[in-house]
């Protein structure tokens, strides 16, 4: 199983991504987007291993949510649900409805912002 080291590798990458698809190209939110759900999962998960927890699946990671980190559940469940919308969904085909750059910079400055600090405080 991967260590909490790894993990937090794996988020730092998945965040430098988001923030390198926003100054490169609009076109290309949807990605920045799910680079930021897949910062905090990481993150999440990186957590978990310190404690000795290796989910399997998106379920049984979102069950630890719930009972170990809820203070964060809303920020990880605003993610995932961003994530799934531009991963899924058409509408990023219409400019009037993307995702902009902003929006994916509000993100990280946000919802992973919070995710980062809240689970570096925890023992």
């Amino acid at each position: 199983m991967p260590s909490e080291r790894i993990y937090r590798m794996q988020a730092e990458q998945n965040e430098r991504l988001a923030r390198g698809l926003v100054l490169l190209s609009p076109q290309l939110m949807d990605w920045g987007v799910t680079a930021c759900f897949y910062a905090a999962l990481h993150l999440v998960d990186g957590y978990l291993a310190r404690v000795g927890v290796h989910p399997k699946n998106h379920a049984e990671r979102e069950d630890w949510i719930r009972r170990r980190l809820h203070l964060i559940r809303g920020d990880y469940r605003n993610l995932k649900r961003f994530s799934i919308r531009a991963r899924y969904d058409v509408f990023q085909m219409n400019p009037a409805t993307a995702f902009q750059p902003a929006f994916v910079e509000n993100l990280i400055a946000t919802e992973l912002e919070a995710i980062r600090n809240y689970i570096a405080q925890l023992p």
